[in-house]
């Protein structure tokens, strides 16, 4: 009960946060940045290669944000909804460069002896980058934050089942794509 009113107080005082950003105080929208910054470098770091890389993506994670804020909704963190901004543009650039995430996801592949741990992060990569988003977030938040069923729950705004259904869809995706990759 404790923790739920700590929540609620806490996305309160992020509500007040987002209107005073919003409005135009950039103390608030500065508050904001301080308090997810860590988090969102986290898992953004965690997605590429290289430090100045992550640097960057987080740097227009958050200038992206600024821009959007007026369509924040406020169904999750506001760390999570820019996590979730950094990791479209983590999408995007893989999508271009092709060889800059990397994700620690282990999959049962077929003859993943022949393969080199390049080649296996390339498959881990390429199937992660096609699940739907919803599952992506969970699988990020699940496996590079660490964070329990509940805590996801809490941080996205939805049931309990529905973030073990999203992970157990995702984790099932990503076994029937990597399943058959080894053998190739």
């Amino acid at each position: 009960m404790r923790m739920r009113l700590d929540c609620r107080q806490a996305l309160s005082a992020e509500r007040r946060l987002v209107e005073r950003s919003l409005a135009g105080d950039n103390d608030a929208y500065r508050i904001l940045f301080e308090s997810s910054y860590k988090r969102v470098f986290s898992v953004v770091a965690r997605l590429v290669d290289r430090r100045d890389d992550a640097e960057d993506l987080v740097q227009e994670a958050y200038i992206q944000a600024y821009r959007k804020l007026g369509s924040f909704q406020h169904r999750s963190s506001f760390a999570t909804w820019v996590c979730g901004i950094a990791v479209n543009l983590v999408r995007k650039k893989a999508g271009r460069a092709n060889r800059e995430v990397v994700l620690p996801l282990d999959a049962d592949i077929a003859g993943d002896e022949e393969l080199d741990q390049g080649d296996l992060e390339d498959l881990v990569r390429s199937a992660v980058l096609e699940l739907p988003e919803k599952q992506q977030q969970v699988v990020i938040l699940r496996f590079y934050e660490g964070l329990s069923h509940k805590e996801i729950a809490n941080e996205l705004g939805c049931p309990l089942k529905t973030v073990g259904s999203r992970l157990h869809h995702a984790v099932k995706a990503l076994r029937e794509k990597l399943a058959g990759k080894g053998e190739e």
